[in-house]
């Protein structure tokens, strides 16, 4: 199965690429410093997003590919590795057992937006 679509037009590519996770729809002059790109997941993909800027710079034929890919991509073999990769990891943490005061310590007066503060004082860099 194709994961990437490319399309020259003059010195501008034009590319979509499918990925375990996205799609990314862009384009470059070459470089990456012009480059001009979006993603979103399969799911908004599927709903419609990017299809006209598929559909224009890559082509109607290359849009029904996509659409074709983004919706067998949960049996693709490559995305299924990475994806599995990624369970594992998730369950491992999962796994990991929490110590209960933890949770307590972000109500904490020294915690701003869900960080610790920290204090510059005579002894260095401390949290307050």
């Amino acid at each position: 199965m194709a994961h990437s679509w490319e399309r020259t037009e003059g010195r501008r590519v034009h590319y979509a690429q499918l990925t375990a996770r996205e799609v990314i729809v862009g384009s470059h002059a070459g470089s990456g410093h012009t480059d001009d790109a979006g993603s979103c997941t399969h799911e908004e993909f599927l709903a419609g997003r990017f299809h006209d800027v598929v559909r224009a710079s890559l082509g109607a034929e290359a849009l029904a590919e996509l659409l074709a890919a983004v919706r067998a991509a949960p049996d693709d073999p490559a995305f299924a590795a990475t994806l599995g990769e990624v369970v594992k990891l998730r369950r491992m943490l999962a796994a990991i057992p929490q110590e209960p005061s933890l949770p307590a310590l972000l109500a904490g007066p020294a915690v701003v937006h869900g960080s610790w503060a920290l204090y510059r004082g005579p002894r260095g860099l401390t949290l307050r």
